[in-house]
């Protein structure tokens, strides 16, 4: 399997520029040039010319190029074959979880799914929604992972890259400290976020948090949006020391003992579930399918 920076740098030759690979990967051109240059600084080769008119690849550019290409055109096929003749009749799924957006029925989900098929085991790593780590996670879906475990949020992009299945749908809310007056409701109205200040991503693409904002300016009050560039411990940690609120699905509260989720008095949902390859290995495919038979079998899975 390839690492992330020979995915960037397979992705950027085939695209031809810094900002069509952008639009592909979605993470900003700059994170791009510093895989790229991270990437050459560890062959110790150049592998792009650097014009006004963009990026060129060298001769050892290209011959990198056709031979990353192979490469990641067989590890799958590498990965699967191994898979396949495995002889103990054991299913190891691989699941990532967030970090901070982690919904405890998913991890309840995979010992149902192992109850009702004990071949299924599980190899559980943890991501930091960083969105650069996220959309490596993406990438190596049916390689080095193979589900994501968190937040849906983003589906309307996340959709183009992978598939996903939701299992909870919960009233977004917001993440306050005992710094604000907000902390000691049990639940608020929109008309309560007048004047507040709110942490928001600087390149936040989910239709979700768009919608709300929409709605928020609809309704006239006035809210300062704190622009950040991504959400991590580090940003849970901060919001803990202010009066700054975060939108967020009520579990990221349970990440930091001093904050807490307030749950908003409107119809806008939190999405959590899992995420896999659009063409998933049949470890996967199997594993869906007792997701569906549970799901199927019970209103509250």
């Amino acid at each position: 399997m390839l690492n992330f920076d020979i995915q960037v740098f397979i992705t950027v030759a085939e695209a031809g520029s810094l900002t069509a690979a952008s639009h592909l990967l979605y993470i900003s051109p700059t994170a791009i040039m510093k895989r790229i240059n991270n990437l050459e600084n560890q062959l110790g080769i150049k592998l792009f010319n650097r014009s006004h008119h963009g990026l060129t690849l060298t001769g050892a550019g290209r011959s990198f190029y056709q031979d990353s290409k192979f490469l990641s055109q067989h590890a799958n096929t590498a990965i699967n074959r191994a898979r396949a003749i495995s002889t103990d009749g054991t299913f190891i799924i691989r699941v990532a979880f967030s970090l901070i957006n982690s919904d405890p029925q998913l991890m309840n989900l995979l010992d149902k799914v192992n109850q009702q098929d004990s071949r299924f085991e599980y190899e559980i790593t943890s991501f930091d929604d960083s969105r650069e780590q996220f959309i490596n996670l993406i990438g190596n879906l049916n390689r080095s992972i193979d589900l994501i475990a968190g937040s849906l949020d983003f589906s309307d992009w996340i959709n183009k890259l992978a598939q996903t299945y939701t299992i909870s749908k919960k009233r977004l809310g917001i993440i306050v400290s005992p710094h604000n007056q907000l902390f000691f409701r049990n639940e608020i109205n929109i008309n309560d976020l007048d004047k507040q200040s709110i942490y928001i991503t600087q390149n936040d693409e989910s239709s979700l948090v768009k919608d709300v904002r929409k709605e928020i300016k609809k309704t006239g009050i006035n809210v300062n949006w704190v622009f950040v560039d991504r959400y991590d411990i580090d940003l849970l940690n901060q919001c803990s020391l202010t009066d700054i609120l975060i939108l967020a699905s009520p579990e990221w509260a349970n990440v930091h003992p001093l904050l807490k989720s307030v749950p908003i008095n409107w119809s806008y949902q939190s999405h959590s579930g899992f995420i896999y390859a659009k063409n998933p290995n049949n470890h996967v495919k199997e594993f869906i399918k007792i997701l569906d038979s549970i799901k199927n079998s019970s209103t509250n899975i």
